[in-house]
């Protein structure tokens, strides 16, 4: 037992560590994100929308993004803002996210590459898609 918890505290403590060697990371780029912000609001750049229009289009986007991906047709360089997401479409995009995230957390012993890939393409794209107005 007592090795056990000597294995266990020093797990911890590299993990600690891991994660205090990120933080100035990220104070850069919280204020690297509050700077563009501030500068874009007052050049106008930032519109304003609601953050739940901005999450109700983020969750319908992914899955047209993953469409877009098998079926490319009608593709723009620019797509508009939507101005309204019924929220059907929002709660359903959302179902079908967490279900294609709970089948590649399944597999992620079998293929970790698929769970890696997926989480990979709902971090990056969700700051895209509910960060920029």
């Amino acid at each position: 037992m007592r090795g056990f918890l000597f294995v266990h505290s020093r797990a911890l403590n590299e993990a600690v560590s891991l994660v205090k060697e990120k933080i100035p990371f990220l104070v850069c780029s919280l204020l690297s994100a509050i700077i563009t912000l501030c500068a874009q609001k007052k050049s106008s750049a930032v519109m304003d929308f609601t953050y739940s229009l901005r999450i109700g289009n983020a969750l319908v986007s992914y899955l047209k993004y993953i469409g877009k991906t098998f079926w490319p047709q009608n593709l723009a360089v620019y797509y508009p803002h939507p101005v309204y997401i019924p929220l059907f479409h929002a709660i359903c995009s959302l179902l079908v996210l967490l279900l294609l995230s709970g089948v590649a957390i399944w597999f992620r012993r079998r293929s970790p590459y698929v769970a890696f890939g997926w989480l990979w393409f709902l971090v990056t794209y969700s700051r895209y898609r509910i960060g920029s107005g």
